[in-house]
């Protein structure tokens, strides 16, 4: 089953593409803002109660149990009696989109939400609601959640005729008109603004503490390219790991980290995490048992002001790991780009991984990763293979032997009969490349080998250097910051400087050194809040050395 081609009122759909503006907003712009998001999060609750209350009672009539019993499929094919049944059932109990919209449309009117949201922006809330509930219906999803006091971060029109239009580098919504921040001399910029706007979507953000408002246009056409990320030409094979990436093309070898950058400041988080627990226990005494566990049953949390200040320190930690790890995604995606146009990599699941490797893929993201590179390389005119691992089963195939050899995980290189050997994913990368459809060919491979022999063992010994080397990135050791500005117990041998040894040969690196403020007793108040100083963190609050454990 293909890509839908037209939309819900039969027109045909077009490529576009996302800008990202920033939007410049007085105080009183903000407050006219988020009083829009405000109604905006209680028109989607109120729609996300109608549906799931439209579904429960779907689900109990007698139609919709008979509906079920009906067969899937009739000769090997979807059984149309029971589509049929299925929708005669949902348009009798107005479980429908457009009948969900037109209750959002009755809450706006009696709300008196007319002069702070347009028709096209509710009823765009009220499908969202539907079509979560819908996935929820199907078991592609959970329950779906109200909104809390976080509230909903975007609203968006259904053409830039809406009462969220663009005109003119502003951004104009009911009695808003916000300008944007324009840069004359960015030609991708320029660009892109010359295409069609086909609706608009004004965001919400967070960002040390304070929201700010930015302008998503939807606009026609492919994303302008750049002249530095042109696409190449070859063939470019890909190993794919949780933390690593292996890319094999027609002149390089290399074995990388995934947003070899990005580190996540474990212990940052850790202290506002502590401080958090604290300030919770303090509030709320009566929640907890002598013991310190949390009381069963229903209960009422109190959170003071300091804690909420907590929670958007440590939400604005996420924040900027997040932003690191997208910027470093686009770096070496854009890089890729540049090396190839055919593209051939495993279809893993991402999903294993995280279960696998929690930690780890929630620094790296190998998923955001990929589907950016798949993305990147179809707009601009390349091609993607990703083929099946139980047919390939590349990180077990040995081309001299002809035959699959079951391997560990441990087990980092693939050692050949002669003893000879090479770096794991490197060699299943190369085998990526001469992957067709499903199946490896390996006819060639032989003759093949003789000439990427070379440049395979040499970005392996590189590999293995790096992970031989402290400091280094990408880091292949385990690596853990620690934090010299706080207080430190009296050591063993008083005045003496642990750490000289290092300094001397140049493997400590301390970084923003100037943003690091006065800090009180270890665990106190003033201790924590001038650690976590996210107005000066760059990248990270506090002083850090990294050290291999």
């Amino acid at each position: 089953m293909g890509r839908k081609t037209t939309t819900r009122n039969g027109k045909p759909k077009t490529e576009s593409f996302v800008l990202t503006l920033a939007l410049r907003a007085s105080d009183q712009d903000l407050r006219e803002a988020l009083l829009c998001f405000e109604a905006i999060r209680q028109i989607y609750n109120a729609c996300l109660g109608e549906a799931l209350k439209r579904l429960r009672k779907m689900r109990a009539s007698d139609a919709y149990k008979a509906a079920v019993t009906l067969p899937k499929t009739v000769e090997g094919k979807p059984n149309p009696a029971r589509s049929a049944a299925f929708r005669a059932v949902a348009m009798e109990f107005g479980f429908a989109a457009d009948a969900i919209e037109s209750f959002g449309i009755q809450c706006k009117n009696r709300g008196g939400f007319t002069d702070r949201l347009g028709a096209p922006e509710t009823q765009r809330i009220a499908q969202r609601a539907f079509d979560a509930v819908q996935k929820y219906q199907f078991g592609l999803r959970g329950r779906p959640r109200f909104k809390g006091h976080r509230g909903i971060r975007s609203v968006e029109g259904k053409s830039n005729a809406a009462a969220l239009r663009w005109r003119d580098g502003c951004l104009k919504y009911g009695g808003l008109a916000l300008q944007a921040v324009l840069d004359a001399e960015n030609e991708w910029q320029c660009e892109a603004l010359s295409r069609r706007v086909k609706y608009c979507r004004l965001l919400r953000k967070t960002i040390r503490g304070e929201d700010r408002l930015y302008v998503q246009l939807i606009l026609e056409g492919k994303s302008p390219k750049k002249p530095k990320n042109t696409l190449g030409q070859g063939v470019v094979g890909i190993d794919q790991g949780p933390s690593d990436l292996a890319i094999v093309t027609d002149q390089e070898a290399h074995l990388l980290r995934l947003a070899a950058t990005v580190e996540e400041p474990g212990a940052v988080k850790r202290r506002i995490q502590r401080a958090i627990d604290r300030s919770r226990r303090a509030s709320n005494p009566h929640n907890y048992n002598p013991d310190g566990t949390i009381k069963k049953g229903p209960k009422r949390w109190k959170v003071s002001a300091r804690c909420r200040g907590l929670y958007q320190g440590l939400a604005e930690v996420d924040r900027r790991l997040a932003a690191e790890r997208k910027s470093a995604h686009g770096e070496l995606q854009n890089d890729a780009i540049r090396r190839g146009n055919i593209f051939k990599y495993e279809g893993v699941s991402h999903k294993a991984f995280q279960r696998r490797f929690g930690r780890s893929v929630k620094v790296r993201a190998p998923g955001d990763f990929f589907a950016g590179l798949k993305r990147k390389a179809e707009s601009a005119g390349g091609e993607v293979l990703e083929f099946p691992t139980r047919t390939t089963k590349l990180s077990q195939y040995c081309h001299v032997r002809r035959d699959h050899v079951k391997k560990p995980l441990s087990q980092q290189w693939h050692v050949f009969p002669d003893g000879s050997r090479v770096q794991r994913d490197l060699y299943s990368a190369w085998l990526a490349r001469a992957v067709d459809g499903d199946m490896l060919g390996a006819s060639g491979l032989d003759e093949a080998w003789k000439t990427d022999e070379p440049r395979l063992r040499a970005a392996s010994e590189r590999g293995l250097q790096l992970a031989r080397v402290r400091g280094l990135t990408p880091p292949t050791l385990p690596m853990r910051p620690v934090d010299v500005g706080r207080t430190e117990r009296p050591s063993a041998a008083p005045g003496r400087d642990r750490l000289a040894p290092l300094r001397q040969n140049g493997e400590v690196r301390q970084r923003d050194s100037q943003n690091l403020g006065p800090s009180g007793p270890r665990g106190s108040t003033s201790s924590v809040l001038s650690r976590t100083s996210f107005d000066s963190m760059q990248p990270s609050p506090i002083m850090m050395v990294w050290f291999s454990r």
